[in-house]
């Protein structure tokens, strides 16, 4: 009893942290999405050399759509790829008034891991590798107004280590992210050009992440990201169950964006459903240790189940922005693609979160797996 009222104030202290009310200037853009409730299935094949996930999300201004495919090459080689479809409802702020709109947007990426064996060192867990890219459309919102679409991509190196505890794993990596701003209206004088330039933004950043398993099947998930655009902060709490017909997973994250460069910040509240089960009688490679010389399935088939039920991409938001233009009536452009000027961007309710952190740009699913998104 003693262990539940703990993990129940682990979690109360958790979610407290990243939702807690705070100040905002003028200049801060602020969402809140939640309650969202997330569902993920992830069916097995035989062998467990190969599988597939897919990942529902839903809430009433936020919906997503996610599919991973994923391999087992060889005993230590595990391969995946996925692509997703986000939308998110924001609210815009512009100089005389403020607006909601869905501002969709598409990612693809892809994952590499080298899982490290026993017998060579047991403390370091595995290598990773990762890259995306991601893509979101210009709308026009008013005359001298709109919102501003990005075209980005990045990549990002990390490795693992145990947290000699339990079997934790805690994840460092290094990334470099790109991301691309344009505004879609072309001007015919010199003022017009400047303002339709592209606003580039990129840089190196870090991730690290932990995943730790604690008592009674329940596991803590958390990570922090930091980008030139933004900074990443979840956390999650997962209970696992191993039944006959496959594995459930039953969890509560919340995440929270910190944007920077005059991107919006969000907040992510819900609950999280897993359904791990496996498929008889089919094998990508039609036998268990082809086309290797090694044995497949000597690995636990329960890594390549988490490895496949983490998405291979996860933005944690839509990657937006607002501009103003100048217009032929006279109208001022505040500087939308100049980072000294002041910006009309995004305020809304107090934001969320007030300090910065499994699976895969990637919210990671209800996994065990440390992801690096």
């Amino acid at each position: 009893m003693r262990k539940m009222y703990f993990l129940l104030a682990c979690l109360i202290a958790t979610i407290s942290f990243n939702i807690v009310p705070v100040p905002v200037s003028a200049k801060e853009t602020s969402d809140n999405f939640f309650p969202v409730a997330q569902v993920v299935l992830t069916p097995v094949f035989l062998c467990e050399d190969a599988g597939m996930s897919v990942l529902m999300e839903g809430g009433s201004k936020s919906y997503r759509f996610n599919g991973t495919l994923g391999f087992r090459v060889c005993d230590q080689h595990l391969l995946k790829f996925g692509g997703e479809y986000l939308s998110q409802k924001f609210h815009y702020k512009f100089h005389e008034h403020g607006t909601h709109h869905w501002t969709p947007q598409w990612a693809l990426g892809g994952k590499y891991r080298y899982l490290f064996a026993d017998d060579c060192c047991n403390w370091l867990k595995f290598f990773e590798f990762d890259g995306y890219y991601a893509k979101s459309n210009n709308k026009n919102v008013h005359e001298h107004h709109e919102i501003l679409g990005s075209r980005s991509w990045g990549l990002e190196a990390g490795t693992a280590i145990d947290t000699c505890w339990n079997n934790g794993i805690l994840y460092f990596g290094l990334n470099y992210d790109s991301f691309r701003f344009k505004n879609h209206r072309h001007g015919d004088d010199e003022e017009d050009h400047r303002h339709n330039k592209a606003k580039e933004v990129n840089g190196v950043g870090a991730t690290i992440a932990l995943e730790q398993p604690l008592w009674c099947d329940v596991s803590l998930g958390f990570k922090y990201q930091y980008k030139k655009a933004y900074d990443f902060i979840y956390a999650l709490i997962n209970w696992h169950d191993r039944m006959e017909c496959g594995d459930l997973d039953l969890g509560i994250f919340v995440d929270h964006t910190w944007g920077k460069q005059h991107l919006n910040s969000s907040t992510t509240l819900g609950i999280t459903v897993g359904f791990s089960f496996g498929i008889d009688n089919w094998s990508v490679f039609g036998d268990c240790c082809a086309p290797c010389d090694t044995d497949c399935c000597v690995a636990d088939s329960s890594d390549l189940t988490a490895w496949i039920a983490a998405p291979a991409v996860y933005m944690p938001q839509v990657i937006a922005r607002t501009s103003s233009h100048h217009g032929r009536d006279g109208g001022q452009n505040p500087g939308a693609e100049n980072p000294g000027a002041a910006e009309p961007v995004a305020a809304t309710a107090p934001v969320a979160a007030t300090a910065p952190v499994v699976t895969p740009v990637e919210q990671p699913a209800v996994t065990t797996e440390v992801t690096t998104g």
